[in-house]
Parts: C-alpha cells; structure tokens; sequence
C-alpha cells in the first residue's frame, strides 16, 4: 500500500494541532509538564515496577528520551 506524501503531512499537522490543544488544557489546569510526560507518568502510575525499556515500548518513544 502506498501512502501519499499528502496524506503524511496532513496528519502530521493533525497531530501538531491536537498537541497545541492538549498543552493548552494542561495550561488552564495549571499542569506544568508536557503531554509526553504525562505519557510516561501515566504508564508509572498504571504498571508499578515497568521497566524503562517497557515503558518507551507502551509510550512509543525512543528509550532514551524516557529517563
């Protein structure tokens, strides 16, 4: 299946906009960390114990970025 060029960058910048949105309601909550920190924190909180490798696994992040 070919995915076209068009299609990538319009989800792209739907993904740029829902992350707009998603720090803008942190904002009003006065929540001070990222969406993708609230990823991670989240995955902690519901996985006691995970591993750092399982964590950037359920996360889809690099494992580096995830320390």
């Amino acid at each position: 299946m070919e995915v076209s060029s068009n299609y990538i960058l319009e989800l792209e910048g739907v993904i740029k906009q829902y992350r707009k949105f998603e720090q803008s309601e942190f904002a009003k909550r006065s929540i001070e960390i990222t969406s993708d920190q609230w990823l991670v924190l989240e995955c902690v909180a519901t996985n006691k114990g995970i591993a750092q490798k399982d964590i950037s696994i359920l996360t889809i992040k690099d494992p580096a970025s995830v320390t």
